[in-house]
């Protein structure tokens, strides 16, 4: 029985990495590429049992490119409905909601986020690299410009300086901390 139920897996799990790759093979630079990409996992779910939370990644990850962040955010938080800890789709979550502008829903993700890698629970997928480094500087400087456009400077530079202490040379968290500097600077005018 138990045989059984891993052969079945791993047959899913190949028809998944299968699906994952033709869309991969697609001309992504383009919409139409990415529209048939969207197309193609939406065919792949329905034949599949039950929810891929990879697929729907990916997916969200197209929506989110041809610029339709209202539907990338429901996918992303349809991934999080069958995998709480899932990062990568807590991460996109929370740039989404930076990209719409909605900073009080983008901190509650970028801090979620956090607390996944800090407590080393959370997932990235079957076929997804684990890259703690990578994740933690995504989430912190996306909390860091959160910051910043709630005009929370002071709280802003206590992120960027201690992600500085780790990744001292990170480009992202350069800039980041430039945009601080020149909103703490306009504060102390005022």
């Amino acid at each position: 029985m138990k045989e059984r139920k891993r052969k079945k897996s791993n047959a899913r799990g190949q028809e998944i990495a299968n699906v994952i790759k033709e869309v991969q093979s697609f001309d992504l630079f383009h919409a139409a590429g990415r529209k048939k990409g969207i197309k193609t996992i939406d065919q792949a779910m329905q034949q599949l049992d039950g929810i891929d939370t990879d697929l729907l990644h990916l997916k969200a990850g197209l929506l989110e490119v041809l610029g339709k962040s209202n539907d990338a955010a429901t996918v992303y938080r349809q991934i999080l409905r069958f995998t709480p800890n899932h990062l990568g789709a807590t991460t996109d979550l929370a740039d989404v909601y930076q990209d719409l502008r909605e900073f009080p829903k983008a901190l509650f993700y970028y801090n979620r986020a956090l607390k996944l890698i800090n407590t080393k629970k959370g997932h990235t997928g079957k076929f997804t690299f684990d890259v703690k480094g990578e994740d933690f500087l995504h989430a912190i400087t996306g909390k860091a410009d959160t910051l910043l456009e709630l005009e929370r400077t002071k709280e802003s530079l206590k992120c960027i300086v201690t992600a500085l202490q780790l990744y001292p040379s990170d480009i992202g968290l350069c800039s980041c901390l430039e945009r601080a500097q020149v909103q703490f600077h306009k504060m102390q005018l005022k």
